[in-house]
């Protein structure tokens, strides 16, 4: 169908805009409570996002009881463009617009959430995700795999309509999901 990561990037970035103006943004909170549940999850790092654009909204979880037990984190680029998630306490710690346009907080710790609940753009059935084409959250995962004795799950958070039948391009750097949330369910890889 596609044959370049860009052009991939542009349709599912089209196709997720039209799904949201048609059936507005979904709430996200059962599949990932099951989900969390499911991977035996009690208290930890729980490592959300921002959104940007059309993007699904974790936001409401900052404030959720049933996380109560969870630390949160969001993703901090540095200076020289690595990614880190560091801690952030709604209603206390500042937020700022990143050069990428994404909210990121001001200060916080540097930690490795439990699980990472990450954008995309798509996912196929083997646990690709195609993400912005920065790099960031492969370049982070392959880190912290590879540096740590730190053990995570990798979660996609996507709409149905972000689902691709083809197999996605992928490179050397690309990192696979663990698993990918959908308003409906959670499919584990």
């Amino acid at each position: 169908m596609y044959t370049s990561k860009h052009a991939l990037r542009a349709h599912y970035k089209s196709a997720r805009a039209e799904y949201v103006m048609e059936h507005g943004k979904a709430n996200f909170h059962d599949p990932v409570a099951s989900l969390v549940h499911a991977i035996g999850l009690k208290r930890g790092v729980l490592g959300l996002y921002m959104p940007i654009g059309y993007e699904a909204d974790l936001t409401p979880f900052l404030t959720d009881p049933a996380f109560s037990n969870f630390t949160f984190a969001l993703p901090k680029i540095s200076e020289c463009e690595d990614m880190h998630f560091v801690t952030y306490y709604p209603g206390s710690d500042e937020l700022k617009e990143s050069s990428f346009g994404f909210k990121e907080p001001v200060g916080g710790d540097i930690v490795v959430p439990n699980l990472i609940l990450a954008p995309l753009l798509a996912f196929d059935e083997q646990g690709n995700r195609l993400g912005y084409g920065k790099g960031h959250y492969d370049n982070y995962i392959e880190r912290e795999r590879h540096e740590g004795p730190h053990h995570f799950t990798y979660v996609g958070i996507a709409y149905p309509v972000q689902k691709s039948f083809d197999t996605l391009p992928t490179h050397g750097s690309d990192q696979k999901l663990d698993a990918v949330v959908l308003p409906s369910a959670y499919i584990l890889f």
